[in-house]
């Protein structure tokens, strides 16, 4: 473990750094820690360099969030100040060199796990339990001039060599996804922005609800010219379902 100065004993405090494995941009292995199967300690196949086990074996109540590890990353330089580098909380890596990739593998995982049959999900959030969860929120206004989401998967340097890319894949070992995609009722004005975009840049868009006209799809979902026309409304109603595609700015019934 490299160490940089300020390391103190009581509530181990390590101030400025800590690393454990030395890195090399080459993707060498011999300055890092190798996997030996000697780590495999507890038997079930799990090998790490570093584990912190944690437990709940009390209610602490909601006033509380319990984890395992946080990771802070506090970005304040000022209110005109433009931050150019990339900033993370967290970051996970994982550089393939010269490999033929079998089983699971991720620069990131997060898992949801059952151990026997006492797991109920049961919250007070329509979809509180998740293997990885995204979290944007805080105390103050954000101003979104771009948009800010909850997900992003984005390709960034290497070429395709050959086959295809998923941007989002469902995929199961034992039991298959009750849906692949879903909104929770109201927490969407549009269920899915499609890649096309009109002239004037105005978006594409999928949207469903319990309207059955124009009017009463407008103010569901904002003014016509909000949405490029050919966008779609899914009308939910009990035995009288309707689709209406958007054309010349009016939400037509497609009968």
């Amino acid at each position: 473990m490299a160490r940089h100065q300020n390391l103190s004993v009581g509530n181990l405090s390590i101030e400025e750094m800590c690393r454990i494995g030395i890195f090399a941009s080459s993707a060498a292995t011999n300055r890092a820690v190798p996997f030996r199967t000697t780590q495999n300690v507890y038997s079930d196949g799990q090998l790490s360099t570093m584990e912190v086990h944690g437990s709940s074996d009390a209610n602490l109540t909601s006033a509380y969030s319990a984890k395992c590890g946080r990771y802070r990353h506090v970005i304040n330089i000022g209110s005109s100040g433009a931050v150019a580098h990339e900033t993370y909380g967290l970051m996970g890596q994982l550089v393939v060199k010269q490999a033929t990739l079998q089983h699971l593998h991720a620069g990131l995982i997060g898992t949801f796990e059952g151990h026997t049959s006492g797991v109920v999900i049961n919250g007070s959030y329509a979809y509180g339990a998740a293997g990885v969860m995204a979290r944007v929120g805080g105390g103050g206004a954000i101003t979104a001039t771009k948009p800010v989401c909850g997900m992003v998967s984005f390709w960034n340097g290497a070429a395709l060599a050959g086959g295809k890319s998923i941007g989002f894949g469902n995929a199961h070992v034992t039991t298959a996804w009750s849906y692949g995609f879903a909104n929770a009722v109201g927490s969407v004005v549009g269920d899915m922005k499609v890649q096309a975009e009109d002239a004037n840049g105005l978006p594409a868009v999928i949207f469903s609800g319990a309207a059955t006209d124009d009017a009463g799809i407008t103010s569901q979902v904002g003014a016509d010219t909000l949405w490029a026309d050919g966008s779609i409304y899914i009308s939910v109603v009990d035995g009288g379902g309707k689709l209406f595609l958007k054309v010349a700015d009016t939400w037509t019934d497609q009968k």
